[in-house]
């Protein structure tokens, strides 16, 4: 594998960690939002439930009921929030696989000089 080729491949590994880098707080901040979002629409379904009256005869539905019910009313707001965790877990993991891409890149120059020095080449 040649410098050239090996200078190629750190370019678009830079160009790859520097893109994920400026992406990845837009994402957190995605992610942050839904997660608020949802706590916000659960807080307040579980007090639409709580403050209905209770037919007589009746007994107040069971705390699992009603958390069921609750997960019905904001399933929007807890879907934006499973998915919003998943972009910012990749993200993460994208960050890391180019951290560890360009690491490897940076390994094979230094071999690659070696090998050129120890040859009597000059670089």
């Amino acid at each position: 594998m040649s410098l050239s080729t090996i200078s190629q491949d750190l370019i678009t590994a830079e160009k790859t960690l520097a893109h994920w880098s400026t992406e990845y707080p837009k994402v957190a901040k995605a992610e942050a939002d839904a997660s608020i979002a949802f706590e916000l629409a659960w807080a307040q379904a579980l007090q639409l439930i709580d403050a209905r009256e209770i037919p007589d005869g009746k007994k107040k539905p069971t705390v699992g009921i009603q958390e069921a019910e609750a997960m019905v009313m904001c399933s929007k707001e807890l879907t934006d929030k499973k998915r919003t965790a998943v972009d910012l877990d990749v993200a993460k993991k994208l960050i890391g696989i180019a951290e560890t891409t360009l690491t490897s890149i940076q390994t094979r120059v230094k071999i690659e000089q070696m090998d050129l020095a120890l040859s009597g080449t000059r670089i």
